[in-house]
């Protein structure tokens, strides 16, 4: 079944200074679950707590059942210790796993020729 995109906070506020293009959304909500889900990641250790923007942003993603987030943030979002926490935080919460990718690698990128 084909799911609209969901789109964070964050990029809303993108959106609005004009920063990023024009697309099309589903409201996403930060509520006490977002943010309980958000500081388990701090309290686990995978991201600090200067970065609870992004731990929102996984969050949401995670309560709301996102499959997949797609994101050019490789300093907290986009990395092995992040995508450890992901499957850590999910399963001890209760959540479907989330994957993470960058733009590049969900659309396929660039093939290698390397046999």
């Amino acid at each position: 079944m084909f799911r609209p995109p969901v789109i964070s906070v964050e990029i809303i506020v993108k959106l609005i200074e004009g920063s990023a293009k024009t697309i099309e959304e589903t409201d996403v909500k930060i509520g006490r679950r977002e943010v309980d889900v958000a500081s388990r990641f701090v309290d686990l250790s995978f991201l600090k707590k200067k970065s609870f923007t992004d731990c929102l942003h996984i969050a949401a993603a995670i309560v709301s059942g996102c499959d997949v987030i797609v994101s050019w943030n490789f300093a907290h979002i986009v990395n092995h210790k992040t995508m450890m926490g992901v499957k850590a935080v999910t399963a001890l919460e209760g959540y479907d796993d989330l994957l993470i990718y960058t733009p590049l690698t969900l659309i396929g990128g660039e093939e290698d020729d390397t046999p």
